[in-house]
């Protein structure tokens, strides 16, 4: 009856043992952002220990041509046949490059087979923070049986992390065994003997008996010859010589000389701790109501010839947004122009580290839905034209970064919040 029982038990654990096996292992794959458009290479390791799964994750991708690269440390939980990788922590050690701590994200992949290779596929997103907006896309991995050559493994090899890799165990050798030694056998009946020389010695049947009457001579026994012991060292005493006739001593006596006291010293105020004032940025006064200044007349000359590339949408519910353009990288001569709706409220400003800001206005007249253009009038020495425009409501501040060229202009859908 037990046995049974134990059987029984074995068959219900033994799918949860297989699919252990099966998803613990170095994954690699690919990476894709719906906003970019673009595949990043992706790894991602999945470790087992008492049931409970963790992970450790790389992406690479390329911003104004360096290379940048993430790692990761992940929970994953088992819910159905569904895998929940989520972010934990950046090891900063590893990473090129430092990502927000509060943008998190989610995978939810799915455990497939073709033909002989192990297949993991899914989604993934991040929650809407005060400062970023919600990003979304797909992720495809197999699984690699040389594991040890993917980068990933060579990174936490570096880092002293592969120990904690389920998946990593030393395979113990087995033990050598030592060859018999070879010997000449002869079987009589049953029993093996060794091969016995061809000359047997005999014990001699005489046994050689002491004679009583030999008596064992006598040795002198050694003398050991006592040393007296050393003399006792008498004390040396010193006898002072004094001359008979000794001539007298004179005794000069040194001039007495007064020291002067030291001057009185002025005191010093101690040092006072100046704190700077931080220089505040230079912000250049707004247009007054989106109006077109004369230097715009040149400006976005061709943006009709241009496709308008929407990155994202960004809501608001005030009735002004004030905007910052940077240089995104490398200051090399990138210059923008940027249209609201098609008017240009921003004409030819070059992009460097200093912020160069303008005031968009919204009234009751306004569309909800209104587009800004970001629209590159050259390349710069490094193409192409990119840049960081920082839009501030109120206390909120937004990142977005924009790539342009000459054939596509970056484009933001800026949408009013109703009912708000």
């Amino acid at each position: 009856m037990k046995t049974k029982i134990l059987y029984q038990l074995l068959l219900l654990l033994f799918p949860l043992l297989s699919f252990a096996q099966e998803i613990t292992g170095v994954w690699k794959g690919e990476f894709y952002v719906d906003s970019t458009k673009k595949y990043y290479p992706f790894e991602l390791t999945v470790s087992e220990y008492k049931g409970k799964y963790t992970g450790y994750s790389r992406i690479s991708f390329e911003e104004n041509g360096i290379k940048q690269v993430v790692f990761r440390d992940h929970t994953i939980k088992i819910k159905d046949n569904d895998i929940i990788i989520e972010d934990d922590n950046q090891l900063t050690k590893a990473s090129s490059v430092a990502t927000p701590k509060e943008v998190k994200k989610i995978m939810i992949v799915t455990l497939s087979r073709q033909d002989s290779s192990l297949l993991l596929n899914g989604t993934w997103s991040t929650s809407k923070t005060k400062h970023y907006l919600a990003a979304t896309g797909s992720v495809t991995m197999q699984k690699k049986n040389d594991f040890k050559s993917t980068e990933i493994f060579k990174k936490l090899d570096e880092l002293a992390l592969t120990d904690k890799l389920s998946f990593n165990k030393p395979v113990a050798e087995p033990p050598k065994e030592e060859p018999e030694p070879q010997l000449d056998k002869v079987i009589l009946g049953n029993v093996a003997k060794l091969d016995l020389p061809k000359k047997v010695i005999k014990p001699s049947s005489k046994i050689a008996r002491p004679d009583p009457s030999i008596k064992p001579k006598e040795f002198p026994i050694a003398m050991i010859k006592k040393e007296p012991p050393p003399p006792e060292a008498k004390p040396v005493v010193a006898v002072a010589v004094v001359p008979k006739k000794s001539a007298p001593v004179v005794v000069k006596s040194a001039p007495v000389v007064v020291k002067k006291e030291n001057p009185p010293v002025a005191k010093v105020a101690p040092p006072v701790a100046v704190i700077a004032k931080p220089i505040q940025p230079e912000i250049k006064p707004a247009a007054k109501r989106n109006d077109v200044l004369p230097d715009q007349k040149n400006a976005a000359v061709d943006v009709a010839n241009r496709s308008n590339n929407s990155v994202q949408s960004l809501y608001f519910k005030s009735d002004s947004l004030q905007l910052t353009l940077y240089d995104n990288g490398e200051i090399d001569g990138d210059t923008v122009s940027v249209l609201l709706n098609g008017k240009i409220i921003i004409a030819k400003q070059g992009l460097t580290t200093k912020p160069n800001s303008h005031t968009i206005y919204f009234d009751k007249d306004s569309p909800d839905s209104q587009m800004l253009v970001m629209y590159a009038e050259n390349l710069g020495s490094i193409p192409p034209n990119t840049g960081l425009l920082v839009v501030r409501e109120g206390a909120a501040v937004y990142e977005v970064r924009f790539s342009a060229d000459l054939k596509t202009n970056a484009a933001i859908i800026l949408r009013r919040k109703k009912g708000e």
